[in-house]
């Protein structure tokens, strides 16, 4: 049966004054594997120009110390959507089944479901990568592979969580089938072999993914402008700047750090040309936009990504500093994993170039967009996210909204910050790229049965590179109990909700 109804699970508070004006279109762009530093707004010393995004910061809010729900894509994909941390699902069982069902549960009620009860037209367009079910035959489930039926329409994805329209990709753009789709059914059904002999669409080019979805998403933008009466949510999710490193070839040779920079840099010029759009049809200034990264930067520079560096080669051999001063790339525990670049644009709401430098999520726009129509979610919607909206505001609450954050690795492994600690039950990063810190794959069990782990205080050591596990062993205590309430609880420890009232 599809998802309970929004109204049984969102109690309506009061008539929100605000319906009395145009409620705002909200524009979400998520990038892929762009690092803190890749953002010139966040780090000066970064070697690729983002003016756009720079511009972006002027006009809005920037968020310094901003997280993912996990080091990862699909998991932070997960949170952002729902306004859950992923680490309360089943790690290994909801990634492994991804290719034929969707990580996110039938009676969840995502964002997007919750803006079309809010009367909103909703779209996903550009990477989804939370899976959906694909069939060999009609009604017969099979997972994605060589028997798939490519003629039979998906269920469980995009327009049965809330989305009015999708265009993109199944996966990553590492994942087949290589080929579009549009809502229930692909563009092109894939009759070639492509990368790794993975089926394709004929003529598939990786290097035209991020204009081809660009395209898409500036011609939505010109068919919502035309109705006034109906706001939009356009979820824009891009393929950029995950491998494969594969920049428009207007773009390769334009940056000093390979094609990983050229990337970036067709990236910013996305955003360069959202902004213009929603210009052009004069409601930018009745437009939201927040401007996000799934996890930190991997920093692969080109597609043999300059043997031997490899990981981090965009660092390691032209300099750039992707996570810019943060430990660790994606995957890891480490900040670098992570800490993300966030900028919010809400005309009339925030003050241009704001600055903020309090703990934040993806996790937290739900809980945020509630805030702002006065609707009260109850611990079964949203259940990780607090509201930020006196943040963009401008206002100072007496003590942080969001007091921690849990994360995880990868490999799925849990770790808390909080404050200015950051606590890891296990040794090393967590994740399979770091240069940095030991990686693999260990369970659950081992996890939480290991007898050594790691306490940083970013304060002091911002680089994580002093272990106080064995010093300071009252804090990992509290760190350890703390984590374990939250995951056992279901919901986050003293969760502000828009009435004000904590959990």
């Amino acid at each position: 049966m599809k998802k309970v109804c929004i109204s049984v699970v969102l109690v309506l508070l009061v008539i929100c004054p605000l319906f009395a004006q145009k409620q705002p279109n909200i524009v979400y762009i998520f990038v892929d594997d762009l690092g803190y530093g890749d953002v010139q707004a966040n780090y000066p010393k970064g070697k690729i120009p983002t003016p756009n995004i720079d511009q972006l910061a002027l006009e809005g809010i920037r968020f310094t110390d901003a997280h993912s729900g996990a080091s990862v894509c699909s998991p932070s994909r997960y949170g952002l959507l729902t306004g859950r941390q992923f680490a309360r699902e089943d790690w290994d069982g909801k990634i492994g089944s991804a290719n034929n069902a969707c990580m996110i549960e039938p009676q969840q009620v995502t964002v997007a479901e919750y803006l079309k009860e809010k009367g909103y037209h909703t779209a996903c367009i550009g990477k989804w990568h939370l899976g959906q079910a694909w069939y060999s035959a009609p009604d017969q489930k099979h997972p994605l592979g060589n028997k798939t039926d490519y003629t039979v329409p998906t269920s469980d994805g995009p327009n049965d969580q809330g989305f009015d329209y999708f265009f993109g990709l199944h996966g990553a753009s590492t994942s087949s089938p290589y080929t579009y789709m549009r809502n229930r059914l692909v563009t092109v059904i894939p009759t070639e072999k492509g990368r790794k002999g993975k089926p394709a669409a004929p003529g598939w080019d990786f290097s035209a993914i991020l204009a081809t979805v660009t395209d898409e998403a500036l011609q939505y933008i010109d068919q919502r402008a035309e109705d006034e009466d109906t706001p939009f949510f356009l979820y824009f999710p891009l393929t950029s700047v995950h491998t494969p490193i594969f920049p428009g070839k207007d773009w390769q040779g334009k940056s000093e750090v390979g094609w990983y920079g050229d990337f970036v840099m067709e990236t910013d010029w996305v955003v360069g040309e959202v902004l213009k759009r929603l210009k052009k049809h004069g409601i930018d200034d009745n437009t939201v936009v927040i401007f996000s990264s799934d996890n930190g930067s991997h920093g692969r520079s080109n597609p043999t990504h300059i043997k031997p560096h490899n990981v981090g080669s965009a660092q390691s051999h032209y300099g750039h500093d992707m996570n810019g001063a943060w430990r660790g790339v994606k995957g890891d525990m480490y900040e670098g994993g992570h800490r993300i670049p966030m900028i919010i644009k809400w005309p009339e709401i925030v003050k241009p170039a704001s600055v903020n430098h309090e703990l934040v999520m993806v996790e937290d726009f739900y809980a945020t967009l509630a805030d702002y129509f006065n609707d009260s979610l109850n611990e079964y919607v949203a259940e990780d996210s607090y509201s930020i909206l006196p943040y963009l505001k401008g206002e100072t609450p007496g003590k942080p909204i969001r007091s921690y954050a849990v994360l995880n690795t990868f490999f799925g492994y849990d770790f808390i910050r909080c404050g200015d600690w950051v606590y890891a039950p296990f040794e090393g990063s967590g994740g399979p790229y770091s240069q940095l810190g030991k990686g693999g794959k260990k369970s659950k069990i081992a996890q939480e049965a290991h007898a050594r782990g790691q306490l940083y205080n970013l304060k002091t050591d911002p680089k994580q590179e002093n272990n106080l596990w064995e010093e300071n062993h009252e804090k990992v205590k509290e760190l350890s109990a703390m984590l374990r309430l939250h995951l056992e609880q279901g919901h986050s420890i003293g969760i502000r909700r828009s009435d004000g009232a904590d959990h």
